[in-house]
């Protein structure tokens, strides 16, 4: 075999061997639903009654949509695996507290909800389902009916946050049993 020969079948097997032949994108999107738990276009001022009937003014905060690309590796991988996540805070300036609330796209396309006051974190348990619409339950505590909410609780179970579509946090149970509920 001649050196011109050996020059063409090693710069085929390179232009053949490079490259994908079919670039495969799952996008995971949010449902409209999902997308609703979290409604803040702009911040937005709303208030909290206390377990004493004292209103408290809090800031939920604009909130912020992320697509992310999940693949992280170096290799020319052909697939990519695009989540969306929306997130936003509730913020208590005048009790020192915070919450990060986030609803999020997984791998496989389950759905996630959570929040956390950086101390402790809040989900909604076991959320192998492609819809949290599914999650939806009516509870009832301290006296106010919440329906189709969703709970999400701390890990040990202590502390509560009820979520609403088209409201967010609706109600925070702290661990002392005291709470806030936010006002029509």
């Amino acid at each position: 075999m001649n050196l011109r020969n050996l020059l063409f079948l090693l710069a085929l097997t390179m232009l053949s061997g490079c490259g994908c032949t079919d670039d495969v994108t799952l996008d995971y999107q949010l449902t409209d639903f999902e997308k609703s738990l979290i409604p803040f276009d702009s911040d937005t001022e709303v208030e909290f009654i206390t377990d004493d009937q004292v209103i408290i003014k809090a800031l939920n905060t604009e909130k912020t949509i992320e697509i992310m690309d999940l693949n992280f590796s170096d290799d020319e991988s052909c697939m990519s695996t695009l989540i969306e996540i929306h997130e936003n805070e509730l913020i208590f300036e005048s009790e020192g507290k915070q919450f990060g609330y986030r609803v999020a796209k997984n791998h496989g396309n389950s759905s996630n909800i959570g929040a956390t006051d950086g101390i402790i974190s809040y989900g909604a348990g076991e959320t192998n389902t492609e819809n949290l619409e599914e999650r939806l339950t009516n509870i009832s505590t301290d006296g106010f009916e919440f329906n189709n909410v969703i709970v999400l609780n701390s890990i040990d179970n202590s502390t509560f946050i009820v979520c609403k579509a088209n409201r967010g946090i609706e109600f925070i149970k702290n661990s002392d049993g005291s709470y806030l509920k936010r006002v029509e």
